[in-house]
């Protein structure tokens, strides 16, 4: 760090895992950090002109898991910046966010104080969304949705419309399933994320230990929801926009030859 700092003053962030406080305040546990280990940290801070960005969240940001008192908590990991780069970005806020695949928590660093999510009012079509294979509920929900309506007969010439009917009731019970419970995903996940933030700073029984263990898995699942859910919107944006993307590349290779 020190080699780097002596090579630019141009603006940095440096942010991760340093496996070092800055404090006696930030460890709590056995085997307290020995103060000279904490002024060598400083020191080399110092050098290389950074200094730490602060949080928002809970303070340590690693946890051994161990029970009662043999728990540590530490804050190992930490977003740091020089006087360049805070003044480009005066409004840089750093958030411990709880991950449940990792015995870290992982650093959010936003750089915009008006930095907020736009909400799509547009109304959608209706799309089958593959992340709701991922529950066991979703072929109870097709299977009452398609006995509700009338069966296909093959030879009634009213067939196509009684097809219809069902897939019409398909997507009204699939609807509403995702909006009662499934599709809440996002909200489920911050609901999680906010018990295993709580309890990160409680003591560890084996009572605990174990509903923690249940929450981290329940987690686990539900980012593997999201994540599928991006995946399907990524690949129809590109089947939308893909061709025009693939004109722009013609067009630039055109262009260079």
């Amino acid at each position: 760090m020190r080699q780097l700092s002596r090579q630019s003053q141009r603006p940095w962030l440096c942010m991760g895992d340093f496996n070092e406080i800055l404090g006696k305040q930030e460890k709590q546990g056995v085997n307290l950090q020995a103060p000279w280990q904490i002024s060598t940290f400083r020191e080399c801070l110092s050098d290389c002109n950074l200094y730490d960005l602060g949080c928002r969240g809970s303070l340590y940001t690693w946890c051994n898991s161990r029970e009662a008192l043999r728990t540590v908590r530490e804050r190992l990991d930490h977003a740091l910046s020089n006087e360049a780069w805070s003044s480009m970005f005066p409004f840089a806020d750093v958030s411990h966010i709880h991950e449940a695949c990792t015995d870290h928590s992982a650093l959010l660093q936003t750089t915009d104080k008006d930095l907020t999510r736009s909400n799509n009012s547009k109304q959608h079509r209706f799309r089958f969304e593959v992340a709701w294979l991922r529950s066991e509920d979703c072929k109870g929900v097709i299977q009452r949705a398609w006995a509700s309506t009338e069966s296909v007969d093959p030879t009634d010439s009213g067939s196509t419309d009684s097809l219809l009917h069902k897939l019409s009731s398909c997507h009204l019970h699939l609807t509403n399933w995702d909006k009662s419970g499934f599709g809440n995903i996002s909200k489920r996940i911050k609901e999680v994320e906010g018990i295993l933030k709580g309890a990160a700073c409680k003591e560890i029984t084996s009572s605990s230990k174990s509903r923690t263990e249940r929450l981290k898995a329940e987690l686990e699942e539900l980012l593997e929801r999201e994540e599928t859910v991006w995946k399907q919107s990524s690949k129809a944006l590109w089947l939308k926009e893909g061709d025009q993307n693939s004109s722009c590349c013609k067009e630039i290779k055109k262009a260079e030859n």
